[in-house]
């Protein structure tokens, strides 16, 4: 829960802060502070879009580990696997975690115009992440019935917090 709030509110401070972030970099006001909303909404819609279908394509992965060997008997091959089937939803609130650190990382210590726009299309891609897995997650956890009852815990809270 405190990977959300985090990421939402820093996701909403780098929104409203956008003109201040500018006007302290010394860019020019007129053409960066436009340019890096704009960046900061596509790349914000283009994640809040692909995470749903990445996430549902990541549930079907599988992978196979071979960990140790052993041998109980010589009708077995003594080798001890591991099946891993898909990847949780939630490991990719931790790569949104990750992606917004860099971001916020790179933002602060950039001084030219073009990487400060990198940055700002990383911290959108990661605050565009998180509505839609709290979405799914939630709908995971409490089944799809409850989505309707629950979701004002999150977007509401979000809200009045």
């Amino acid at each position: 829960a405190w990977i959300t709030v985090i990421r939402v509110g820093s996701g909403t401070m780098v929104t409203n802060n956008l003109g201040q972030m500018v006007e302290s970099l010394k860019l020019p006001k007129h053409t960066t502070t436009p340019a890096a909303l704009a960046l900061f909404s596509v790349a914000q819609a283009v994640s809040r879009v692909g995470t749903g279908a990445l996430s549902d394509w990541a549930l079907s992965w599988e992978w196979v580990h071979e960990q140790f060997t052993y041998k109980n008997n010589d009708l077995d091959d003594g080798t001890l696997r591991l099946q891993l089937t898909g990847l949780p939803r939630p490991a990719f609130l931790i790569v949104a975690s990750l992606a917004g650190s860099c971001a916020h990382i790179f933002m602060s210590l950039t001084t030219t115009r073009n990487l400060f726009l990198v940055g700002i299309c990383f911290a959108g891609a990661a605050f565009g992440t998180i509505w839609p897995l709290m979405v799914l997650i939630v709908g995971e956890v409490f089944g799809t019935r409850n989505i309707g009852q629950n979701y004002m815990f999150y977007d509401g809270l979000a809200g009045a917090l």
